[in-house]
């Protein structure tokens, strides 16, 4: 048994260690009958290791993903006091022919006149939030855009070429329509429809229409939309009085947004729009001081250490404080979080992700304000699949999954603890 050095001393200052003894003979975590030798009692113990005992830092990256990316759309007005954002559009896929029915006979007109229409978007409203009633506007943009390359300040931001909106967010031509929500009792909350005349509908099938833009103003809010679509009628110019329905879902989607989330700083982000992830190494190799002596290995005297696999764990969980995410950017719904094995870690943000650890789904509202509370990420199934000759560091990465799924980041102090519960022989008894 290795003795402990002055450095172990030291570091028994910081560890949090909590004794409860137990009695039972058979441990349900630890099978086995020649775990410990035979004629001791176990006795459990609870270590919380700080951040510098366990933990190494390799680094804090983003920008995996962007809104063209996502699988929504998302408006917002001084959400939070800070974000705003606007969702872009531009359909295709219109008709140039029609067809219809006449005494059963299939007919096509090349000719036709659009009737009126709406411009349809579904709300997501469990990932949505506004502090009273708003107004959503749907105004035509004044300037092409570029949909892979689109931000709150450029139109266009490629390699090549970077023009700016002559007015951030979007330059707005003419107010198409406007929706008040919540709607009335009669109107569904879960739908924004749009009302459009005959003449919007043809100028928006037009090929050099540069497309639509949403916002919502009134009170502080922040709105989830899914894809958008446009329904409409057309009139066949030989039958005039024909109506038919027509459905255009085709064209780019997009949203824009200003500020920024949320970078490094002095925290850890963790998913959102852009994808952040926090890699470090857990080092499983690490010695700790044994709470006391026992008598029995691997503590038998003052000042002897152990490894994770001297003893028997029943828990291993690593420990997170949630903190407020600020400038509009908290979660709205359940951020679901995984802890990944992490191949070639020298990469940095290029190091390829491996398979899950552990996984946990955390509330919206522990985001939102201070809290006392901590989230915890289970590391003991992972730990119990090791063989006791495993003393490597563990590279891992934790992330939000799917990425860029969820608009709202996870925000947590960056000196998370290791929580272990272990049991230990205590001391011989009689036979």
């Amino acid at each position: 048994m290795q003795r402990s050095s002055s450095r172990a001393g030291l570091l028994l200052a910081a560890f949090v260690v909590l004794f409860v003894t137990a009695c039972r003979d058979e441990l349900p975590t630890a099978p086995g009958e020649d775990l410990f030798p035979r004629g001791t009692r176990a006795a459990t113990h609870v270590l919380e290791l700080p951040v510098g005992a366990f933990l190494q830092e390799i680094g804090r990256f983003t920008g995996y993903t962007s809104p063209r990316d996502a699988g929504y759309l998302l408006v917002a007005d001084r959400f939070d006091e800070g974000l705003i954002a606007h969702s872009l559009a531009r359909f295709t896929g219109f008709p140039t022919s029609v067809t219809y029915s006449v005494g059963g006979v299939s007919q096509t007109d090349s000719v036709f006149v659009y009737g009126a229409g709406q411009l349809v978007a579904p709300v997501d409203t469990a990932a949505s939030a506004a502090a009273g009633e708003v107004q959503f506007q749907l105004w035509s943009l004044a300037e092409p855009w570029d949909p892979a390359s689109v931000s709150w300040q450029r139109a266009t931001d490629t390699t090549g070429v970077q023009i700016p909106w002559s007015v951030p967010g979007g330059t707005r031509g003419q107010l198409l329509s406007q929706v008040t929500w919540p709607p009335g009792d009669d109107l569904p909350r879960d739908t924004l429809s749009f009302a459009l005349d005959s003449l919007t509908v043809e100028a928006m099938a037009a090929a050099d229409f540069p497309g639509v833009v949403v916002t919502v103003n009134g009170t502080p809010a922040r709105f989830q939309l899914r894809r958008m679509t446009l329904r409409t009628t057309v009139h066949p110019a030989s039958r005039p009085d024909t109506t038919l329905a027509q459905t255009i879902a085709e064209g780019p989607q997009t949203f824009i947004f200003t500020p920024e989330p949320p970078q490094t700083g002095d925290s850890w982000y963790v998913g959102g729009v852009r994808s952040a992830r926090v890699l470090f190494r857990v080092d499983l190799g690490r010695r700790f001081p044994c709470p006391a002596a026992t008598g029995v290995a691997p503590c038998a005297t003052a000042g002897d250490s152990l490894r994770l696999f001297d003893v028997a764990l029943n828990q291993a969980s690593l420990l997170l404080q949630p903190l407020p995410v600020p400038g509009g950017f908290r979660p709205l719904r359940p951020a679901d979080l995984v802890l990944r094995r992490v191949g070639e870690p020298e990469l940095g943000r290029q190091a390829p992700l491996g398979d899950p650890i552990s996984q946990v789904t955390v509330p919206p509202d522990r985001f939102a304000a201070a809290t006392d509370s901590t989230v915890a990420i289970p590391l003991i199934g992972y730990l119990l699949r090791l063989p006791a000759s495993d003393t490597t560091a563990l590279s891992v990465a934790l992330l939000a999954e799917p990425e860029g799924g969820a608009f709202g980041v996870a925000r947590f102090a960056p000196q998370p603890r290791l929580r272990l519960v272990y049991t230990l022989p205590l001391t011989r008894v009689s036979q």
